[in-house]
C-alpha cells in the first residue's frame, strides 16, 4: 500500500520517511527530494575499451562544477551527451522494519531526457543518502545544479513487519557513493579474468 500525504507527515512526526525534508516537499503519495553538490563520474584505471563489473579496473573522480555570480552557493554540473555519472539526494531517507520505498525521477526531468536511477528500490531498514545513476540520454549537454529537485520518494507499508531488514554495505551511505562490488569477487571473476576480451 502506497502511504498517501497523511500517512507520510504522521510517519515523519515519529523520526522515519525522509527525515530532513522540509514540509513543501511532501505531496499527494510522495516526497520531493533535491540533488546536494556530490558527483563523480566513472573512468576506467587501464584505459581498456571495457570493464568487468568487479574486477576492480574503474574508479570515481569528483565531478567539475561552476558557479554564477547571481546564484551564491549553488553549484552547476554538466551532463554531457551519452554521460553516465553518480550523484546524491541532499535528504537522508530512513526506514523502519514495516515500509520500504522506491524513487522515481520527475516528468519535467524525464521529459528533458534526463534519467536518474537504474536500481529505484529501497529496502526496510536502509537509512541514508540515496545516490543517484544519471544518464543524459540527448544528443547535447544537460546543466543540474545543486538544490534543485530531480525526483520523488514513495514509501509503501508491507504486510507484516519484516525480521530482516536491510543491514548490508550501503547502510547509512552519504554524498555519491561508488558501487561496492563484493558480491562478485568470487569464483566468475577468475572466471573471466582468464578469458578476457582482446581489446581493439
Amino acid at each position: 500500500m502506497i502511504l498517501s500525504y497523511d500517512s507520510l507527515i504522521k510517519l515523519r512526526d515519529i523520526g522515519y520517511g525522509v527525515i530532513d525534508a522540509p514540509i513543501t516537499a511532501y505531496q499527494a503519495a510522495s516526497i520531493d527530494v533535491t540533488l546536494s553538490d556530490s558527483f563523480k563520474k566513472p573512468v576506467r584505471k587501464d584505459g581498456s575499451a571495457f570493464i568487468i563489473i568487479g574486477d576492480g579496473n574503474i574508479e570515481y573522480q569528483d565531478l567539475d562544477y561552476t558557479t554564477k555570480n547571481d546564484t551564491p552557493g549553488v553549484k552547476y554540473f554538466r551532463i554531457n551527451a551519452h554521460e553516465f555519472v553518480l550523484a546524491s539526494t541532499k535528504e537522508t531517507i530512513k526506514l523502519n522494519e514495516w515500509i520500504a520505498a522506491h524513487i522515481e525521477g520527475r516528468s519535467s526531468i524525464g521529459r528533458s531526457g534526463l534519467f536518474i536511477q537504474n536500481a529505484s528500490w529501497i529496502n526496510p531498514g536502509f537509512e541514508g543518502q540515496i545516490t543517484l545513476e544519471i544518464f543524459n540520454a540527448n544528443d547535447f549537454p544537460i546543466y543540474i545544479y545543486s538544490g534543485m529537485r530531480i525526483g520523488q520518494i514513495i514509501i509503501e507499508a508491507l504486510d507484516t513487519n519484516t525480521n530482516k531488514p536491510y543491514s548490508g554495505k550501503y547502510l547509512g551511505q552519504k554524498d555519491a557513493t561508488p558501487p561496492i562490488n563484493e558480491d562478485y569477487k568470487d569464483n566468475n571473476i577468475n572466471f573471466w579474468n582468464n578469458h578476457r576480451p582482446i581489446d581493439d
